[in-house]
This record gives structure tokens, C-alpha cells and sequence, in this order.
């Protein structure tokens, strides 16, 4: 096989025009057919070594601006459910406090009667268990939210990196004549 006939094969009018998806095919095609290949064509397809690598950088590069775009969006998203979530517990809270200390005037004043001072003091042991579960609850809440992002971002990072590692290894791989099959789709 000559190098026009490699160039034939990947659907290219020539060496620098070859594009991402046209570096793929080649590569792919670079690997099933390496052993038939002359001389000529396997050092024109070395000289494509750059764009290979530079194509591999290329996607390399969006891969981590999608993971940036990724970790701010969760960022801010956490931020707004945090922020949202502090506003709706402390008006809670001053709701709570404000009912307590509405009870605890009413059980203090010296003109109420036993029964309904013993009344006030139940709605006060109520007030105070609401504000003690809706506590628990929010912090078992938040300590979900916790996880969640970590275990997001986690993930975003961990992919990421695994995308970028294959990458890399499938340009090298192209180029040394391994045996690895790119997907066409990347």
C-alpha cells in the first residue's frame, strides 16, 4: 500500500487536511493494515504524528472544559440550595423563637390560670421538639448534600481523567502501531 493509497483510504486530499475524525479512521485503519503497508506509507504516517497528538490534545482540552463547566455548575448549584436552605432555617428558626417566647410570656404571667399555664408549657415542649427535628432533619439534609457533591465531583474527576488517559494511550498506541481499536466515535 502507497501513502495515496492510505490517504484514499481515510477519506483525505492530503496529509495536513487529515481532520479529527479522518486522524481516527486512519489510525484505526493505520492498525488493522500495518504489516501490508510499505515503507513510504508508514513513515508519511509518521509524520503525522503531530496532528495525531495535537488532535489528541485538542479533545483532551474539551473534555476538560466540559469537566470545569461541570464542577462550577454543581458548584453553584450546591451554593443556591445552600444559600436557599439557610434562608428558609433561619426564618424557621425565628419563627420558633418567636412562638417560644410568645409561650413563655403567657406561662410568666401571674394572671394565668394553672390549666392553661400547664397548656402554654405542652405548646412550649411542642415548639421546641418541631425545632429539634426540623434541626436533625436539615442536618441530615445538608450531610446528604455533602456526599452527593463530593461524590459528584468525584466522578466528573475520575472520568475525566480516565477519558484523557485512553486518549492519549490510543494516540500513542496509533502512532507505535499497537494492536487497539479506537471507537470512531470519541
Amino acid at each position: 500500500m502507497t501513502a495515496e493509497d492510505f490517504l484514499v483510504k481515510a477519506g483525505a486530499k492530503d496529509w495536513r487536511s487529515l481532520n479529527k475524525s479522518q486522524i481516527v479512521s486512519a489510525a484505526n485503519f493505520l492498525l488493522d493494515t500495518r504489516n501490508n503497508m510499505s515503507n513510504e506509507a508508514r513513515i508519511k504516517i509518521l509524520e503525522t504524528a503531530p496532528e495525531i497528538l495535537n488532535a489528541a490534545y485538542a479533545i483532551f482540552l474539551d473534555i476538560k472544559d466540559i469537566a470545569k463547566e461541570v464542577l462550577e455548575s454543581n458548584t453553584e448549584i450546591t451554593n443556591n440550595i445552600l444559600e436557599n436552605n439557610h434562608d428558609v432555617s433561619s426564618a424557621l428558626f425565628k419563627s420558633y423563637h418567636m412562638e417560644q417566647e410568645m409561650f413563655q410570656k403567657l406561662i410568666e404571667n401571674p394572671d394565668t390560670p394553672f390549666d392553661q399555664k400547664k397548656y402554654w408549657y405542652e405548646k412550649l415542649f411542642e415548639s421546641r421538639k418541631e425545632q429539634l427535628e426540623y434541626d436533625e432533619k436539615n442536618k441530615e439534609f445538608l450531610k446528604c448534600l455533602d456526599k452527593e457533591n463530593k461524590l459528584i465531583n468525584e466522578k466528573v474527576l475520575r472520568y475525566g481523567l480516565l477519558a484523557s488517559s485512553v486518549l492519549f494511550s490510543v494516540a500513542i498506541t496509533a502512532l507505535v502501531g499497537g494492536n487497539l481499536k479506537i471507537p470512531s466515535k470519541l
